[in-house]
């Protein structure tokens, strides 16, 4: 406690100096430019004075406050990095007391190094989402920070929400953000910058393939019967037949059983790891919260760095089989989406789940191709929408923004669909 009472004065301090700052550059254009830059300075001395002095703690949030006022600063960058590997994160006060007010009783709290995960479902479930978060922050790191685009190491734990029941998560939804997620085995809230998931195993949804097991069971159930007549009655050839019935149905049984318990985790595994990369977006500076980012940056971003194996290594520079085939599908049936009307949806007009799926194949595909072969351009276009908010998106800014970064939307589309078509089936 008395460690956060330390940092709390530092932010409340050097707060005080942020305040003059925003004073001071509230002039014309020229005179605020200037007294901007006289300010990042003094601060940016600031920093390397407290550095100096021992007190890395406070140097690194008055670097992190600079990277605020001037992200492209790539000395507070590199401290900011630096720091932050020797540092401990420390949650804000009250936190952790708020989340077990919110939640109700026999709900646990998990600490893990980037992550609070408050859960209701069992142990084992929770570990596993725990393991998997903090692979997703490893990879989303390793894979950003290698292809240059910076991301900014974590000021505090991002809290995840965890319910066994999807009626409790689908309940929380609509209390918490308003919005009916029964569509969703989870979600990144921008206004609650929470993740929240749900044990997929509860999922309505997956009643269509749970009819047939059940089906299959009474059909055992049935054989069962029969054969004990049998016995009674010593019918030799009748038994021989019921129990090769029996053995195909116990076979059948746990071929459904494979398939709905693979599709419940699978699932899981790739929402979880979908979820977290939109919220490591949103708190590492890649993406920032309020920004007008179009529906196949945001969604493509994350798509990238869904798995079904996070043993292995994953994100944009790896494939995604299943966004793949599906894009694949999408380039041979001729569905695919011209950029040029893709590039400027900030909403996805999907109304069906398969729409919404194509849309999110096409934004997988369009990501992929950027970060792997427009690289550069594709860090100035983060850049640049990062400075648009939401009420001046229109679609002519965003397909000049596009077009700004990548030149004319129609020579994009050309290479485009030729990497598309080299992709493996």
């Amino acid at each position: 406690m008395k460690m956060r009472i330390r940092l709390f004065a530092c932010v409340f301090a050097v707060g005080g100096i942020f305040w003059s700052t925003s004073q001071v550059v509230s002039g014309q254009p020229v005179a605020r430019s200037s007294a901007l830059a006289d300010m990042i300075d003094r601060l940016m001395k600031r920093a390397a004075d407290l550095e100096a002095a021992g007190a890395s703690e406070k140097a690194l949030v008055v670097y992190r406050h600079v990277l605020r006022l001037s992200p492209e600063k790539t000395k507070a960058y590199n401290r900011v990095v630096a720091l932050a590997k020797g540092a401990r994160l420390i949650d804000p006060p009250g936190v952790l007391d708020g989340l077990a007010k919110e939640f109700a009783e026999g709900t646990k709290l998990q600490v893990t190094p980037h992550f609070l995960i408050v859960y209701d479902t069992s142990a084992t479930f929770a570990r596993s989402r725990q393991v998997l978060l903090e692979r997703t922050h490893e990879m989303f790191y390793k894979e950003m920070t290698r292809a240059g685009f910076r991301p900014i190491p974590l000021e505090r734990r991002l809290v995840a929400v965890l319910f066994n029941r999807h009626e409790k998560y689908i309940a929380y939804a609509k209390n918490k953000d308003g919005i009916d997620m029964g569509g969703s085995a989870g979600y990144y809230s921008s206004r609650t910058n929470r993740v929240a998931f749900f044990n997929n195993q509860s999922n309505p949804g997956l009643a269509k393939l749970s009819a047939p097991i059940q089906q299959v069971e009474k059909q055992l159930a049935n054989v069962e019967k029969q054969l004990s007549v049998a016995n009674r009655e010593g019918r030799s050839n009748r038994i021989r037949q019921l129990r090769g019935v029996r053995s195909r149905l116990i076979y059948e049984r746990s071929r459904l059983m494979n398939r709905f318990m693979r599709s419940a985790g699978l699932n899981n595994l790739s929402t979880s790891a979908h979820e977290a990369a939109h919220q490591l977006a949103y708190n590492s500076g890649i993406q920032r919260r309020g920004a007008a980012h179009p529906f196949w940056l945001s969604e493509g971003l994350a798509t990238n760095f869904e798995t079904i194996a996070p043993a292995l290594d994953f994100g944009p520079s790896k494939d995604n089989a299943l966004r793949r085939r599906s894009l694949k599908k999408l380039d041979v049936s001729g569905k695919l989406v011209s950029l040029a009307r893709f590039v400027k949806i900030v909403r996805p007009p999907g109304k069906t789940a398969m729409e919404r799926s194509h849309l999110y194949a096409q934004a997988w595909g369009l990501f992929h191709y950027l970060f792997n072969e427009r690289t550069e351009s594709l860090r100035k276009y983060m850049r640049e929408v990062n400075r648009i908010s939401l009420a001046k998106a229109t679609p002519g800014r965003m397909l000049k923004a596009f077009e700004d970064s990548f030149g004319p939307v129609q020579g994009v589309e050309t290479a485009w669909r030729k990497y598309v078509r080299g992709l493996k089936r």
